[in-house]
């Protein structure tokens, strides 16, 4: 049974019911809606601040894409040119050192107290001083042809096996400091083109394009 709400005089807001309870009504106020209507403008003005951040953000991607390829590219050559100043100074090295290969002989004979181990210990050691650079070089040229961030770690992971090896190599006075430099120099600058490589890998790429 529905219960009979009477208007109480003089007040709109108050109805009594039949039983003789009171309640109070509340006057209905836009203050909710406008609110709700605030809310859903200012979501609006953050979507549209969003999106227009992130089409600034695709526009200024590309450029900044071209301004790293520009660096890469001219980190490669430096690498590039030391490499071959490498090369062309190890090889004479390495043939000076094998023409004058009897004074580091006698050295070793010396530290052996053998003449044929120690021609077997020089001649070892040159083979693998030989090969050692030889792969560096193969390395270096493969990254800066194929600009690829695995060749890139290959060649830094070899870079500091040389340096190992490089501490056997003293014994037969291929210890050259500025042969050890140039590798260095190749390392730093290896490093930092792989994380430059790294950086446009992670880039978004459908902004890219």
């Amino acid at each position: 049974m529905k219960c009979q709400m009477i208007e109480i005089e003089n007040d709109d807001t108050l109805l009594e019911n039949q039983d003789g309870s009171i309640i109070q009504l509340e006057p209905y106020s836009n203050d909710a809606q406008i609110h709700i209507t605030q809310r859903n403008v200012e979501r609006e003005d953050e979507d549209s601040q969003a999106d227009s951040m992130d089409e600034q953000i695709g526009q200024a991607i590309p450029s900044l894409v071209n301004s790293i390829l520009e660096m890469m590219l001219k980190q490669q050559l430096t690498i590039l040119i030391i490499v071959i100043l490498h090369a062309i100074l190890n090889t004479m090295f390495t043939f000076l050192g094998i023409c004058f290969r009897q004074d580091t002989i006698n050295k070793l004979q010396v530290l052996l107290e053998s003449q044929e181990r120690a021609e077997q210990l020089y001649w070892f050691l040159t083979i693998i001083d030989i090969l050692s650079c030889l792969i560096f070089y193969y390395l270096a040229i493969s990254a800066y042809r194929t600009k690829s961030y695995l060749m890139y770690q290959l060649l830094l992971k070899w870079v500091y096996y040389c340096f190992f090896i490089q501490v056997f190599l003293a014994y037969i006075n291929k210890l050259n400091i500025l042969l050890v430099f140039l590798k260095i120099l190749t390392y730093i600058y290896s490093k930092f083109v792989a994380q430059l490589i790294k950086g446009i890998v992670t880039l978004p790429r459908q902004r890219v394009d």
